[in-house]
């Protein structure tokens, strides 16, 4: 049956293709209309307005124009016209089903009105003439004369009758074909709607098509939708969340950045950052850590002194002791024996004292001036300043949230989440009532089509059945010379044959009617519809089209639709380009992934970034938080930082700093070195001691192990009084390197400097006002540029991402194929339609034949 079903399409497809062999542009014309746009000179197209005179004329050049104005392609294509695309209108289509229903109309008027005229006429001939007869006094002479003439037929009574015999015999083998072509024409249409696929299951890889197509189609469309519903609330409610979180990050991130440039810069505007920077150089709380260690160094050295000279001078005693003892034991004469021991190894610890003592007093005197007090609070400046920041950046946080700006955004999704579950409910419904539908149509279609089709033939049989019958009695009349009394009840207009093809050929007209309708809209729907959307130039006009259209209505639909939830303001609602390219060819990707609708139809951003930026709400937060800004940091309090007479504070600490220098290099470090010269000689002497024991064992072991025992003790307390030394030298060291700090000329002028500045800033507040609002304008400008970047980067990913168009593609391509595909719906009505109105035409003028040949056997049955 593949080759019978290709053939029957052929055939359908030449005939639309006759009737209208290009793209025409009717439907846009009738649809649509020219629309100059008052703000430009470029044509666009609107809806075309709904007046009756504009639809009546537009229908007469659409429908009743051989070659009617393309208007909308003359728009679409400027420069060079319509070439290539004719604009062929359905006046021949049109002409030729009036003519057929006109034709149908007079045929049902003859077969339901000739035979009872032409009968009544007759019968009332007859019964006259058999009344004369009987009234004449020679009534039975007559009639059998009349009797015996009957056999005597003209001979041209007999040719006329012999050719419709042979007509006869020519509609019976018509009809019998008629039932062939009839039988076939329907078995393969049913075929084609029932079939599993395209060609009667034989590819497993084409199409289906029929009831098992429509019932799939149905499905896959229902279910796509709802996962496309499910999938695009989700998928966007994901991505924007996403993205507006993104977008609050890096705007808190950058507004913190922000923040943290004004500080530096304020700090630089008002010198604080010199005055810290020179703290932080100069160290006063470690001078002042300095100094209390020094001092505490000191007084511990001198508390050591005392202990060791108090220890070593028993010691050294205890040494003296033993070596005179050993001395006057031998004979041999040692040099220690001659070593004034209490000068060697003691030390008098009252210059050492008095000369550390001597830098104890300046130094609580330099430490504890005012001047180092202020510079230490210098760091307060700073803290303050953090402070006024730290209790600022949560304010703009809260008045720069862009979550309460962008919620308009978020909830189009939930209203799209709403309009989808009342979609999918009702999908669900159309899908239970699909599914119990459509399996029953397809179990019953083939059956009922084929009751239709026994009809039919029988109907068929019975024409054929009258028609044989009037032949056979026209021979009996003929050749016999007398009629047949069993055939009779045929020649009656009330017999059930004639009631039977007259209320068929009353019927015939109707479904014919219908037919030609039916036929009409599937190639009005065929051509001027399925071509815009099936072909690849009738694609390009329609998305042409629908630009153009969008290009003037978008504006209409987005003030009318979306600016009562306020998204206009917020939203970048540019019109969508090329659509119906997007749908058939860009969303479908080979490799699996999901490709966004949005990008495919030239929306490449969906925030409007200008308006959120530059929008009221985030202006009027910029410009309180610039006047909270300010007014925190001129409300600063340098006054509590910096001492109304800090230059004589200045100068009294530097005095007080020159004092402790000089008492520093001239006393202490001399006092510590010479205790390190006494230090040394005290350890001499003890070596040199510890080694005349050897020979002190030889003359008395007791005596040499005593002084052993007293130069160990001595060691370990020089030892220790040199720790404390050490100590006190490094301190001193560190102090001086302070000092040296402090002293030098390029700090007293940073020093000198930073006062006057500070002292400048007192003087001038409201000056210092303008330019910090000036820098934080700048601040603030760099702040809505950066935002503008990170809402544009954003917007371009969410477009990406929140519409997949995948389930698009195939829900597009699903019901165009079952709609316009080469076995759609449209095809295969139009070819059933087609194929049954040719066949009740056929069968409609076999009936009127058949009717008159009736008529003409009557007329000769009365004659006799």
């Amino acid at each position: 049956m593949e080759g019978h079903h290709q053939q029957i399409i052929s055939n359908y497809r030449a005939i639309i293709n006759r009737i209208s062999p290009s793209l025409t542009g009717g439907v846009l014309n009738f649809i649509l209309e020219p629309a100059n746009e008052t703000d430009s000179e470029e044509t666009t197209l609107r809806i075309a307005t709904l007046e009756l005179p504009k639809i009546a004329s537009k229908a007469k050049e659409f429908f009743l124009t051989r070659s009617a104005p393309a208007t909308i392609l003359k728009t679409l294509y400027p420069t060079n016209g319509t070439d290539g695309l004719k604009n062929t209108a359905y006046m021949d289509q049109l002409i030729t089903s009036v003519a057929l229903l006109v034709a149908s109309v007079i045929i049902v008027i003859v077969l339901l009105l000739y035979p009872f005229s032409s009968y009544r006429h007759k019968e009332r001939k007859r019964r006259t003439q058999i009344n004369k007869t009987e009234n004449s006094s020679t009534n039975r002479t007559r009639r059998r004369r009349k009797e015996s003439q009957k056999g005597n037929v003209p001979l041209s009574t007999k040719i006329s009758y012999t050719v419709f015999a042979i007509l006869g015999l020519a509609v019976i083998t018509l009809q019998g074909l008629s039932c062939a072509s009839l039988y076939y024409s329907i078995d393969g249409v049913v075929s084609l709607l029932q079939s599993d696929d395209a060609h009667g299951g034989s590819d497993k890889s084409s199409q289906p098509s029929g009831f098992p197509q429509l019932l799939s189609v149905v499905n896959s469309v229902i279910n796509e939708t709802r996962r496309f519903f499910d999938e695009v609330t989700k998928t966007a409610h994901e991505a924007t969340k996403n993205a507006i979180h993104t977008m609050s990050d890096r705007l808190m991130a950058e507004l913190k950045d922000r923040i943290t440039d004004l500080k530096d810069i304020v700090l630089s505007k008002t010198h604080v950052r010199e005055l810290t920077d020179l703290r932080r150089s100069l160290r006063p709380d470690l001078l002042n850590n300095e100094g209390d260690r020094i001092i505490a160094q000191i007084r511990g050295l001198n508390e050591h002194l005392i202990a060791f000279a108090i220890n070593q001078t028993g010691l050294a005693k205890d040494i003296q002791n033993s070596l005179e003892k050993v001395c006057q034991q031998s004979a041999k004469n040692f040099s220690v024996c001659e070593m004034d021991i209490m000068n060697s190894l003691t030390i008098n610890p009252e210059i050492q004292i008095k000369e550390a003592e001597r830098l104890v007093d300046p130094l609580k005197k330099a430490l504890n001036m005012p001047f180092v007090e202020m510079l230490r609070k210098f760091d307060g400046i700073m803290n303050d300043l953090n402070n006024a920041m730290s209790e600022i950046t949560p304010e703009i946080k809260d008045r720069l949230d862009l979550n309460p700006i962008l919620k308009p955004v978020s909830d189009v999704w939930d209203k799209v989440e709403k309009y989808g579950k009342t979609v999918n409910q009702e999908l669900g419904g159309v899908k239970k009532i699909v599914n119990g539908v459509v399996p029953s149509a397809h179990a019953y279609f083939k059956i009922i089509a084929y009751i239709i089709l026994v009809l039919l033939i029988a109907l068929l049989v019975l024409v054929v059945y009258q028609f044989i019958c009037c032949i056979v009695e026209t021979l009996e009349l003929i050749f016999a010379g007398h009629p047949s009394a069993r055939m009779k009840a045929l020649h009656s207009p009330f017999s059930w044959v004639s009631i039977v093809l007259s209320c068929a050929a009353a019927l015939l007209p109707i479904i014919i009617t219908v037919c030609i309708v039916i036929f009409f809209m599937a190639t009005v729907i065929s051509n001027e519809a399925c071509r815009y959307v099936d072909n690849e130039e009738g694609v390009q006009i329609f998305d042409m089209s629908t630009n153009l259209l969008l290009k003037h209505e978008w504006r209409t639909f987005v003030s009318s639709e979306i600016s009562r939830h306020q998204l206009t303001q917020y939203l970048n609602l540019s019109p969508p380009q090329f659509v119906l390219t997007a749908l058939k060819k860009k969303c479908h990707n080979t490799d699996g992934s999901n490709v966004g609708l949005l990008p495919l139809v030239g929306i490449n951003s969906l925030v409007n970034t200008s308006t959120v930026v530059n929008g009221s709400q985030i202006n009027a937060a910029i410009k309180k938080n610039e006047e909270s800004i300010v007014n925190k940091i001129i409300s600063l309090k340098f006054d509590d930082y910096v001492s109304g007479d800090f230059q004589r504070e200045y100068d009294q600490f530097f005095d007080a700093l020159r004092d402790v220098q000089e008492l520093d290099d001239n006393g202490t470090l001399q006092t510590l070195q010479e205790l390190k010269r006494k230090e040394d000689e005290m350890n001499e002497s003890l070596i040199e001691i510890r080694k005349s024991t050897e020979d002190f064992k030889e003359i008395d072991s007791a005596a040499a192990e005593g002084i052993n025992i007293a130069v160990t003790l001595a060691q370990k307390n020089i030892i220790t009084l040199e720790e404390y030394r050490q100590k006190a030298t490094e301190a001193l060291n560190e102090l001086s390197v302070l000092w040296r700090n402090w002293s030098s000329p390029d700090i007293h002028d940073k020093l000198k400097n930073a006062f006057d500045n500070i002292s400048n800033i007192l003087s001038r507040k409201e000056t210092m006002r303008i330019e910090v609002s000036e820098i934080l304008d700048t601040q603030m400008d760099l702040l809505k540029r950066k935002m503008s970047v990170t809402i544009d980067e954003q917007s371009q990913l969410l477009v990406q991402n929140i519409i997949p168009c995948n389930r698009l593609y195939t829900i597009t391509t699903s019901v165009l194929n079952v709609t316009c595909g080469q076995y759609g719906a449209i095809t295969s009505v139009g070819i059933y339609v087609f194929v049954l109105g040719m066949d009740m035409l056929l069968l409609l003028l076999t009936i009127l034949i058949t009717r008159i040949f009736f008529s003409l056997h009557g007329h000769l049955y009365l004659n006799f």
